[in-house]
This record gives C-alpha cells, structure tokens and sequence, in this order.
C-alpha cells in the first residue's frame, strides 16, 4: 500500500478522533506503518524514513518534557487539550467574513490534498512533530518555535516525498493561512490564534470547517 493512499483509509476516522489531540500520532502510525511495508518501492529514501521517526518520537515524547524539566505553562497558554482550546477558537472567529475566508482557505487546501495526497502526508508529519514542539515549549509566551518548526517539518517531507522544491511547497501551505490572516486583519481585528497555537489553531480551521457544514459550531458561538 503506498503511503499516500494510507490517508484514504483513514478519512472516515479523522472528525471522530480529531477532538483528541493525539489524533496526529494515531494517523501518523497508520501512515508510517504503510510506508514501511513498501521501502523501496514506494520510493521513499531514508531520509522520509528518519524524518518519519523524529516526528512520531517527538509527538509521543514532547509532552512529557514540561514536566520532565519542572517547565511551568506559560500564561498566554492556558489550554492543555485541544477540547479545552477549541471554544476559545471559535470565540476569536466571530465575524461570518472571517469565517467565510477560512472555509475558502481550508477548501483550497482539501482539493489541492484530494489532488497530490503527498501534500496530506507532509501535513500529518509536520503535524506530529508541531504537535511535540508545542508542548516542548509551552513555557514560551509564544508560538513562533512551533510555527516555524512545523513549517520547515512540512517542506522537508514534501521534498523527500515527491522532490517538491521548497518554494513550492511553501505556496501551497501559504494559502490557507493567507485567507484566514485576511480575515482576521480586516474583518475580526484580532491576532491570528497561530502565533501562540499554530498546530491547535490548524486543527481548530478543519475542526470548525467541519462544524460549519453541518451547523454543529453555533452551539460554541452562543
């Protein structure tokens, strides 16, 4: 099974468990294990493999560093779980503009996913490994380590996924946050929730995309 195809499996899965915060670790187990059973032929090198495991490791091991390291959470973080996180998500996402331009964003995105699934792959472990930095610098007032760490994560893989170059990957994961920084700028007036959350705050865009097609998202807004 190559690995792209692996997220096809998962789909039907991904709304029921995305409200936990270790569905990044779960989809990405499914993921890894379906580039293992191809090596070679999936035409994945070592590297994807190394980055695959730095990631995984860093999800699962991330967490446990504040506490490690007697790291007191910074004020400017109070949620711990993205359950908790999610209400004040959508409290900063008042404006039906705002909201309106992160559908579009998250929209463009799914097709583009739909059309090279080596983009989803890409996400799900720049996912993982933000999903570990964030807790590893939840002492931090800010989220700009985890940001740019997932980031660089994202257009590593792509380029050891596809050779995609790094330019074009950074395009691609541009759009999104385009929409919504335009959103938020001119509509909401407020600062993005991805400069103190960025893997909270991505997961919160398809959380509420979600939510918004079937109208489920009025309740937090009340």
């Amino acid at each position: 099974m190559h690995a792209a195809a692996a997220i096809l499996l998962i789909v039907s899965d991904i709304y029921k468990r995305f409200i936990h915060t270790r569905i990044y670790i779960y989809i990405y187990c499914i993921v890894s294990i379906a580039m293992a059973k191809d090596g070679e032929k999936a035409g994945i090198d070592s590297g994807l493999y190394l980055l695959a495991a730095l990631a995984l490791g860093l999800a699962v091991a991330g967490p446990l560093v504040p506490k490690h390291f007697l790291l007191e959470r910074s004020p400017n973080k109070p949620y711990e779980t993205f359950e908790s996180f999610y209400p004040f998500y959508l409290s900063q996402h008042q404006d039906e503009t705002c909201r309106y331009l992160h559908f579009i964003g998250s929209t463009i995105v799914l097709y583009m996913v739909a059309m090279d699934l080596n983009i989803g792959v890409a996400i799900l472990i720049a996912a993982c490994a933000g999903y570990g930095m964030m807790h590893a610098t939840a002492f931090m007032d800010h989220g700009f380590v985890e940001f740019g760490f997932t980031i660089l994560t994202y257009l590593y893989a792509r380029k050891k996924l596809d050779g995609t170059g790094y330019l074009q990957s950074a395009k691609v994961a541009s759009i999104g946050y385009i929409f919504a920084w335009i959103g938020h700028h001119f509509y909401e007036h407020n600062k993005p929730a991805t400069f103190i959350y960025p893997v909270y705050s991505l997961a919160g865009d398809y959380r509420m995309f979600w939510d918004f097609v079937y109208n489920n998202a009025s309740t937090y807004l009340k």
